[in-house]
């Protein structure tokens, strides 16, 4: 789970020296999800863990569409951090 707070943290301050805030809160909102639910002992177990994991990755996939056209390789990234993500469930 530290590998995984990392690189969102990483996304974060991408997105702040883009001026993407849009960008910046969700990823943030994530990294506080993921903290909260490890904080509560919730990602010991599977069911729990499985259901955050879903839902950091169908937000990074959420989050990619707005930047196809301008920056692809951004859409890219997130996609790619979003499948590594559903393989940790």
């Amino acid at each position: 789970m530290t590998a995984l707070v990392t690189s969102m943290r990483e996304e974060i301050n991408h997105a702040l020296a883009r001026s993407h805030l849009r960008d910046a809160a969700e990823i943030r909102h994530l990294v506080l999800l993921v903290l909260d639910n490890l904080n509560f002992g919730n990602m010991g177990r599977a069911m729990e863990r499985n259901n955050v994991l879903r839902e950091v990755a169908n937000r990074l996939d959420s989050i990619a569409p707005r930047h196809q056209v301008l920056t692809p390789e951004l859409a890219i990234r997130l996609r790619q951090r979003a499948d590594k993500v559903r393989q940790m469930m």
